[in-house]
């Protein structure tokens, strides 16, 4: 299994450059930040077996999303969307569940109290994860 994180952004017009990427690297999944995209969905690549999860709120910032190929695409039982800046996808894969958070920090300029809300959030989203679960964090 290949993981990987990438900033991208945004994911506008970006999808066909994203599903090239997959193929060249031999990406199983990433976590997005900054896709700018709005709403809570999944959405099936066309023609590439890929599927993104996401959400957002804001057309101009934050924004993640995480997005897995055919190989483990069917094994995804869960997600959770937190908030705009954090994304939880569950996978079984054999005996092992697996937890992908992506998560896109509060850059400068957010109020401190955007801040400590991102961190109050992150912190319930992984203390909800049981210990014998693994996590990869993007």
């Amino acid at each position: 299994m290949r993981l990987g994180s990438w900033n991208i952004g945004t994911l506008t017009s970006k999808l066909r450059e994203l599903a090239d990427v997959f193929a060249r690297k031999k990406v199983n999944i990433v976590c997005l930040q900054e896709t700018k995209w709005v709403g809570e969905k999944a959405k099936e690549v066309d023609g590439t077996g890929l599927k993104l999860w996401y959400t957002g709120i804001n057309k101009s910032r934050n924004g993640v999303g995480i997005m897995i190929d055919k190989s483990f695409r069917d094994k995804v039982v869960d997600v959770k969307r937190k908030c705009d800046m954090i994304i939880l996808v569950k996978l079984v894969v054999g005996d092992l569940i697996l937890n992908i958070l992506s998560v896109y920090a509060p850059q400068v300029g957010l109020q401190p109290i955007d801040k400590s809300q991102f961190w109050e959030d992150l912190e319930e989203v992984l203390r909800g994860i049981p210990r014998e679960e693994k996590i990869f964090l993007g």
